[in-house]
């Protein structure tokens, strides 16, 4: 599966414009503030129903546009589906926003799962310099295209509301009965905490051997990086050994957790334990990389990670997704660079890149089948 043609049309600062991609290696050069993380978001929004910048979707309206009261703001992506084209549509006007393919009203949850995405961006190394949720953030977004593991995160979500609520309601009104329904939550709160825990562990172990390969693909002769799933400062669990005698172990200590926390929660009014409060550690030569590894190192693990979606989409699911590359190219040194390229061009999903130097990539050994320059939002072909 691949994008054959982006047409955008009131899109940030993007001009309205037909775009053709080739089914291997895109390339997309210009100055910074041209437009080229715009269009990378474009055919993310696309594929998502939602920006990996923003949660304003309002921001991504062309509001400079005459024409814009008139015309909604629109991504369309012309897939390449077993030689069968299909028509994907994002659309959002002043009120709403909305979804079709082929015409038809869609689900993002279904085109997520249909039309599978993967992004690297800048921004993407936030998940090892910043807090917990950005990296819990990372797992579950890797592992929602399927409509299991997404289904139980939005359930895991809806409960921790639910449950907050309920803890909120008896520190007001302490009577039994809300007190029984804080309970009667907090029991559906431990089991759905252990199965979101369990699906995030088993993700990473079927990511691990590929994310491993990936990292020393880059970083050749040099150490070694593994993920590890922390439930607390106490327990970390490896999910290469991961088995029924410690997931019974995350059991224990998820209900012993639920008995230590139970009264300070009533007065608090709020969880404080659960698969929202789990970490996940990127471990170099088995220190964490937050604070060990440099910005080189760092920007090859959140990589190395993405690089493993894509390898592990393709062997486990026959599915071959698209991989967006924002900047790539920042502070990986010549050796990192050559590698990378190297993968990409050997690679069988359709690559999106941006970049402000052209160089790196069309005097070496890859081959970008097309080209373009980005100036104020206009994107015109190079012909090589």
């Amino acid at each position: 599966m691949s994008i054959q043609k982006i047409v955008s049309l009131n899109f940030r600062n993007l001009e309205s414009q037909e775009i053709e991609l080739s089914s291997g290696i895109n390339l997309f050069i210009g100055s910074n503030g041209m437009g080229k993380t715009n269009f990378l978001e474009a055919i993310y929004t696309a594929c998502h129903s939602s920006s990996f910048r923003t949660h304003q979707t309002q921001n991504l309206l062309n509001f400079r546009n005459e024409d814009f009261e008139l015309s909604p703001t629109k991504v369309q992506a012309i897939f390449k589906e077993d030689h069968v084209l299909r028509k994907l549509e994002w659309i959002q006007n002043s009120e709403k926003k909305w979804l079709q393919l082929d015409g038809k009203k869609i689900s993002a949850k279904k085109v997520k799962n249909k039309f599978p995405v993967i992004l690297f961006s800048p921004e993407s190394l936030r998940c090892i310099k910043e807090e917990a949720s950005k990296r819990r953030e990372l797992i579950d977004t890797a592992m929602s295209y399927e409509p299991r593991r997404q289904q139980l995160i939005t359930d895991f979500k809806k409960c921790l509301k639910q449950r907050n609520k309920a803890l909120k309601d008896y520190s007001k009104d302490p009577t039994e009965n809300l007190r029984s329904v804080a309970e009667q939550f907090s029991q559906v709160f431990i089991g759905l905490s252990f199965k979101l825990s369990h699906e995030r562990i088993l993700f990473l172990k079927d990511l691990r051997k590929a994310f491993e390969q990936a990292y020393k693909s880059l970083f050749v002769n040099c150490e070694s990086a593994c993920m590890n799933y922390k439930i607390n400062e106490e327990l970390s669990i490896n999910p290469q050994t991961y088995d029924l005698k410690e997931s019974q172990k995350l059991m224990e200590v998820l209900t012993e957790q639920y008995y230590k926390y139970c009264k300070i929660e009533y007065q608090t009014a709020f969880s404080l334990w659960g698969a929202h409060k789990h970490d996940i550690s990127f471990l170099v030569d088995e220190k964490d990389s937050k604070t060990y590894c440099s910005q080189g190192q760092q920007r090859g693990l959140i990589l190395s990670f993405k690089i493993a979606e894509v390898e592990t989409r393709i062997e486990q699911h026959n599915q071959t997704p698209i991989l967006l590359l924002d900047d790539v190219m920042s502070e990986l040194d010549k050796l990192r660079r050559q590698h990378l390229l190297e993968y990409l061009e050997n690679s069988s999903a359709q690559v999106v890149i941006t970049t402000t130097d052209e160089k790196e990539y069309i005097s070496g050994t890859l081959k970008p089948q097309k080209i373009y320059n980005i100036f104020n939002g206009k994107l015109t072909p190079i012909h090589t």
